[in-house]
């Protein structure tokens, strides 16, 4: 009884993304409903057939609180003027054009590389050092660290400038790989090295799967078909990513880590329950507006849409207040920490109520949708390895958004994005162009 609405939105979300594949490919609009068919219907039927399992310790919820069918519709709702905002986003006639030499290719890709390497080295000086960062990670990016600094954390933003460096390089490599000389494939090499050190660092699991999704927009742009091979590793991979990442990559500096242990004892049981063990990382957001609701919290009326512009002003000692997962980890846990994101339904709600759930879904498919229409990759005859690159760089950027919703964290870790696309304006002179049809 209570799984007929996640079902039902479960089979309305895949014709809808069967119709957007179909017409559009790959985009923006088609990945964010990867991740609410996943956040918003798999994971609510996960924790109500199997609550003990899959919800989410933190919270203080029972069995019956999640079987909400007023939650469900609320995410029937986020869904459907989300759909409508898309539409809405139609309207764009035209789409962003550069054209940068082969030549200038590479010199912009080593100068991304470079800036990235240092804001890397200032990270590290911030943190006191790899050896600490190492044995940290966690609690680092968690923001519960004892060592803590604005400037490091801001300046490690702009190390997605080594990813999109790769990005640009794998789209040239795609379309024309026999004029690539073996010097520019060794940078590539090495540009995949910095990425994988960079996405190791971050301890979070999310990362790894954003560079994977990137490849794959940027291989579905230029060769317009689905690369099968890399898709079937990319499902394989990121089922293992998610049910033991967490595991192994942390127990790289646990000394009391048995590892013969872990695959004679516990690898099988894993194996065996890796789906819910895949949808307790997808909980949060879900159980985010059962609480809010349960707790009848009060709503910040849209403050995150204006709050992260006044975020720099951290770096000078002046807080003008933190985002909203530092509000939802409050009112769940009693603790001011940016630990639990609310996802974009229960930003909505947390917002201003019903109304708030609409006028998010509507803002939110508006933008993605308005992505998706400037960029035109999937569209375009002539291909540019930089707009590709750049474009594959900001799909799982932007679903971000659809996956966590906390706008502050958004806009504070997509400074570098927001810069290179200032400079492919008035640097590379990137200008909007009316399509002929």
């Amino acid at each position: 009884m209570y799984y007929i609405l996640p079902i039902f939105t479960t089979f309305i979300v895949i014709g809808a993304l069967i119709n957007e594949y179909t017409k559009r490919g790959f985009t923006l609009v088609f990945m964010s409903q990867i991740w609410f068919l996943v956040i918003y219907c798999l994971a609510p039927i996960a924790i109500i057939s199997s609550y003990d399992e899959v919800a989410s310790k933190a919270f203080n919820l029972n069995q019956n609180d999640v079987e909400s069918f007023y939650v469900q519709l609320l995410i029937l709702l986020f869904y459907f003027s989300f759909i409508f905002g898309t539409n809405l986003g139609n309207h764009y006639k035209g789409f962003l054009k550069i054209s940068v030499s082969n030549k200038n290719i590479t010199r912009l890709c080593y100068t991304l590389v470079l800036i990235g390497l240092f804001s890397m080295g200032v990270f590290l000086s911030k943190y006191g050092g790899i050896s600490y960062i190492l044995s940290n990670m966690s609690q680092i990016r968690s923001g519960q660290a004892d060592v803590k600094s604005y400037l490091g954390a801001f300046f490690l933003g702009f190390y997605k400038f080594v990813y999109l460096s790769f990005f640009i390089c794998f789209a040239r490599i795609l379309i024309d790989n026999s004029k690539q000389s073996i010097s520019f494939k060794f940078y590539f090499l090495a540009n995949l090295m910095f990425s994988i050190f960079g996405i190791y660092l971050s301890a979070g699991r999310e990362n790894g799967i954003s560079f994977l999704i990137s490849i794959i927009v940027i291989y579905m742009a230029v060769k317009k078909k689905i690369p099968l091979k890399f898709s079937i590793f990319f499902i394989l991979f990121t089922v293992f990513y998610i049910v033991f990442g967490k595991t192994l990559i942390f127990a790289l500096y646990d000394e009391n880590f048995d590892i013969s242990d872990f695959f004679n004892n516990r690898f099988y049981y894993m194996i065996l329950d890796s789906f819910n063990i895949i949808m307790v990382e997808f909980a949060h957001q879900y159980m985010s507006i059962v609480n809010f609701i349960s707790v009848d919290g009060t709503f910040n009326y849209f403050s995150d849409y204006y709050i992260w512009i006044l975020t720099p002003f951290k770096l000078i000692g002046i807080n003008f207040g933190d985002s909203i997962s530092y509000y939802n980890t409050y009112i769940i846990m009693g603790r001011w920490e940016s630990i639990i994101p609310p996802g974009p339904v229960a930003f909505g709600y947390m917002s201003l109520g019903v109304l708030g759930v609409f006028i998010h879904g509507i803002i939110v498919g508006y933008i993605f949708r308005a992505v998706d229409s400037i960029f035109n990759i999937n569209n375009q005859v002539k291909i540019d390895p930089v707009m590709v690159g750049f474009y594959g760089m900001l799909v799982p950027t932007f679903t971000y958004i659809m996956s966590n919703s906390d706008l502050t964290l958004f806009f504070q870790n997509r400074l570098a994005p927001l810069v290179f696309f200032l400079a492919l304006v008035f640097i590379y002179k990137a200008r909007y162009l009316i399509k002929r049809y």
